[in-house]
């Protein structure tokens, strides 16, 4: 079963990664928009928007709010949401995570090396972390909240 579990995020991740790669506005997707504001409250409102009422026991989470204050585009499609800002490292975005979900299951790093996940059974909806680059070798944090399949 944790072979399927795997396998399952692998193949979703990089299907979203492969059409989100790009330091230009994010294109192809359904929705497209710019957010500012707290960062951390946005990803977490989507984890609750995407989990299933069983896939998490709400309850027990103490959410910090008002964190990473900034910017950042995002484009929304069936499968879930892509976030990436400048303004954010990807370690702070981690270390944001981290707090509310606790550190990822060992097993969540061999997946992709230098990618920071979550996996759904865990906070209800997959969080994965990247950095990127752009052109003129500029840090963008990328985020991808996938819906939890139904």
């Amino acid at each position: 079963m944790r072979k399927l579990f795997l396998f399952f995020v692998m193949v979703n991740v990089s299907l979203l990664l492969s059409g989100c790669r790009t330091t230009d506005p994010i294109v192809g997707k359904n929705v497209k928009s710019k957010g500012s504001g707290s960062l951390g409250n946005f990803i977490i409102m989507k984890v609750f928007e995407y989990s299933t009422p069983e896939s998490i026991d709400f309850g027990m989470l103490s959410i910090p709010t008002g964190q990473l204050k900034g910017s950042w585009d995002c484009a929304e499609d069936d499968f879930g949401i892509v976030i990436q800002s400048k303004e954010f490292t990807s370690e702070e975005v981690e270390k944001f995570i981290v707090s509310i979900y606790g550190e990822p299951p060992s097993y969540t790093s061999d997946l992709m090396p230098g990618t920071f996940l979550i996996p759904a059974k865990v906070s209800g909806a997959a969080i994965s972390v990247y950095k990127d680059f752009s052109k003129d070798n500029e840090e963008i944090t990328t985020i991808i909240v996938n819906k939890t399949p139904k």
